[in-house]
């Protein structure tokens, strides 16, 4: 059954690459020369006049049969050419024909050297299948009786007719393997297409695939990126597709960009086994346009990789410069974005644990940039995806050569083993609402002590903690206050600056039996109040009258997410 569905609302966060590697292929090669593909045959209309068929629709529509055709008109001479006044008929293989209306955009005539297309439609009451065999161009003679009927060209139309959505694709030069380069010849557009990415996302609650498409203009002129659509095919459903980017499209000479098409789907629906790629044609009756498609290109997706099994990928070293997209329109070319912490830990109170990524981005300009909005994912070895949320308060912009550090917690349920990880950087940005995967990479969990450990490591600082001890005070109206006294060496990365978005403590005093007696929700590093190298002293506020003896101290480090959660990772205890 045909899913006619439209593409609307807000994107929820979950995205799973569904087919072949989360990087797409432009991040290492350039375009491939796309495949050779049969250009239009030309048909002489006249001594001045080449027809080529660009498009034929019979297509069921409620209550009958929508019949369509669209040509392009050359004319060869060097002069304008009127365009005859001949019926544009359709021939069904039982014989019986259908003469066309034309649109009232169509042009009178074609001037010297040029090409100019002409769209003709009619809607019948016809509700069998209409097989079009032949478009015939027919001069009728009114003023004689009975009228005069001239045949002036007669073209069969096999292979060519378009009969709806559901219309298998079987030109042997318009099936495309994934990956595979190509241009769209009826379209007379030197544009090549090549489809790099498909990741699964969200339209409310329905799943939505998001492919993204790399387009070159190999040519000397600027082309603009013609009216497109795209479909995705089941082995049972078609479902619906648009082009996402906003529309124009111009594309400079040797220019290479990416366009998005988001096809909504089903939430039982069964993966997709491929993709057709389509051309919207216009009618025009007074002042009413219909618009119809034409299938162009049909892609094979691959088949979706072996359940527990990442996309290869060499293992990330820490620190290193992430590699994107050099398309993408997110990451500033000198801003070196490095992955720096990935820790994950259980939370023995709640039903989950924690991953926190956090990363180092460099300015290696000479001006001030912004920090960058990227979304991020975690992809564990079986194929489950847990979405990252970025710190509420991240600095705004850096400075030239400084650095900051930006910080993603991840939900994780506490059944699932993190081993083999592949970690995804999105734009959320540019086709909103949707994303698009602009890195990738396969780093391993870092595993530290925290038993009385007095080193700290938070980028971009390490504080180490000389001597702590808690202190107690009684006073007859106020009860007992408790104070910790610390006394702390920090150090910081010389690249980085220290603000309100830098990392900050967190204590918890719990008893023996692991009860929270005690906080000190938030210590920073920056601003008043601050933390500083030597004798420290903060106030612990108690859940208790009186805590009890002995306890530990828990030492946090921790931020606020966009989701409106408190992400902290331990890292060290204090007894």
């Amino acid at each position: 059954m045909k899913k006619l569905l439209q593409t609307t609302a807000a994107v929820a966060l979950l995205s799973a690459v569904i087919a072949g590697s989360a990087l797409p292929s432009a991040f290492a090669a350039d375009t491939a020369a796309p495949a050779a593909a049969a250009s239009l045959q030309s048909y002489t209309l006249n001594d001045s006049l080449q027809v080529e068929i660009k498009s034929v629709l019979s297509q069921r529509v409620k209550g009958g049969t929508l019949l369509g055709a669209v040509v392009r008109l050359t004319n060869t001479s060097g002069k304008v050419t009127r365009v005859p006044d001949y019926e544009v008929r359709l021939k069904a293989d039982d014989g019986t024909e259908y003469t066309l209306q034309p649109s009232s955009t169509n042009v009178p005539s074609v001037s010297a050297k040029s090409s100019r297309e002409l769209s003709y439609m009619l809607t019948i009451d016809r509700t069998d299948e209409v097989n079009v065999a032949n478009i015939v161009w027919v001069d009728v003679d009114y003023y004689v009786y009975p009228k005069l009927e001239t045949v002036k060209l007669d073209v069969p139309t096999s292979g060519v007719v378009w009969q709806g959505d559901e219309t298998e694709i079987r030109t042997a030069d318009a099936i495309k393997k994934w990956g595979d380069s190509f241009t769209i010849p009826s379209l007379h557009s030197p544009l090549v297409y090549t489809p790099v990415d498909i990741v699964r996302d969200y339209s409310g609650e329905k799943p939505v695939s998001i492919v993204q498409m790399l387009v070159e203009n190999p040519s000397k002129e600027r082309q603009a990126l013609p009216d497109l659509a795209m479909d995705g095919k089941s082995a049972t459903d078609v479902y619906f597709g648009s082009l996402v980017d906003k529309t124009p499209i111009i594309l400079e000479s040797g220019e290479k960009r990416y366009v998005h098409f988001a096809i909504e789907m089903e939430l039982d629906s069964t993966e997709l086994r491929s993709l057709n790629v389509l051309t919207t044609e216009q009618h025009v009756t007074g002042d009413v346009s219909q618009p119809f498609r034409i299938g162009r290109v049909n892609i094979l997706l691959p088949a979706k990789e072996v359940a527990g099994v990442l996309p290869a990928g060499p293992k990330y070293e820490f620190g290193t410069p992430i590699a994107f997209d050099k398309l993408n329109k997110l990451i500033h070319p000198n801003l070196e974005v490095s992955l720096v912490e990935l820790h994950v830990q259980e939370n023995e109170n709640d039903g989950y644990k924690t991953a926190i990524a956090k990363f180092k981005l460099l300015n290696k300009s000479d001006r001030n940039l912004p920090v960058p909005s990227f979304g991020t994912q975690l992809q564990s070895g079986d194929g489950y995806e847990y979405v990252g949320y970025a710190q509420s308060n991240p600095a705004k912009l850096i400075v030239p050569g400084a650095a900051t550090a930006v910080a993603y917690s991840f939900t994780v349920p506490k059944s699932q083993q993190i081993e083999d990880l592949q970690l995804s950087l999105f734009d959320s940005q540019t086709i909103k609402p949707y994303k698009s995967v602009i890195a990738a990479v396969h780093p391993s969990i870092q595993v530290e002590e925290t038993e009385r450990v007095t080193e700290l490591n938070m980028y971009p600082l390490k504080v180490t903690i000389n001597d702590w001890r808690a202190v107690t005070n009684f006073d007859l109206q106020t009860g007992y206050t408790y104070k910790l006294k610390l006394d702390l060496d920090i150090e910081q990365d010389e690249q980085a600056i220290i603000d309100a978005s830098s990392p900050k403590l967190r204590l918890e005093v719990v008893n023996t039996s692991g009860k929270l007696i005690g906080v000190v929700p938030e210590l920073s590093f920056a601003g008043v109040n601050a933390l500083q190298d030597g004798s420290n002293t903060v106030s612990i506020q108690g859940t208790t009258e009186q805590l009890e003896t002995p306890f530990t101290i828990n030492v946090y480090e921790s931020f606020t997410n966009t989701n409106g959660e408190l992400a902290k990772r331990l890292i060290s205890t204090l007894k």
